[in-house]
């Protein structure tokens, strides 16, 4: 289940933040599509999440005015990012692969969105959250974090 009150929020920060109503559109697709997942189940993991992500709306498209990782599909840079991680391991690959995106893509992603099924603040702020700062500060990108939450889907700014 998702918390519908979180999307609106999220989408009003998004607009803020200069997000084009088509990202978030998309964005809301693709959290909707999160949301109605089994929060006793893992999100799929690996190519298994690229697989979903397709089958659930053709969200890996170049063409479909967002960056998304994971992702095989090399394109523009867009305004809005979606990470969805999964698990430890993964979210520290995706983090990564999230930082070198927004480096790349400076001044054009406005927002990025980490949704994932693994999340602890202490790791978080271990080396991620001064990264995320840095980024936030050189290039005002505004970042969230969609979790699992007491059985519903909830976004959250990352308090950096």
């Amino acid at each position: 289940m998702i918390n519908s009150n979180s999307l609106g929020e999220l989408a009003g920060a998004l607009r803020r933040a200069g997000v084009s109503e088509q990202s978030i559109d998309i964005a809301h697709g693709i959290l909707a599509s999160i949301g109605q997942l089994d929060q006793s189940e893992d999100l799929p993991h690996g190519k298994n999440i690229k697989d979903w992500l397709n089958r659930e709306g053709g969200y890996l498209g170049a063409e479909s005015g967002i960056n998304l990782i994971p992702s095989e599909h090399k394109g523009p840079c867009h305004d809005l990012l979606i990470t969805v991680c999964t698990g430890e391991s993964n979210f520290d690959l995706n983090t990564m692969e999230t930082i070198a995106l927004c480096i790349n893509c400076h001044y054009t992603i406005k927002a990025v969105i980490i949704a994932s099924d693994y999340w602890v603040e202490k790791q978080f702020n271990k080396w991620r959250k001064s990264a995320f700062k840095a980024l936030q500060d050189q290039f005002g990108i505004i970042f969230f974090v969609f979790t699992p939450h007491a059985g519903t889907w909830t976004v959250n700014s990352i308090a950096l």
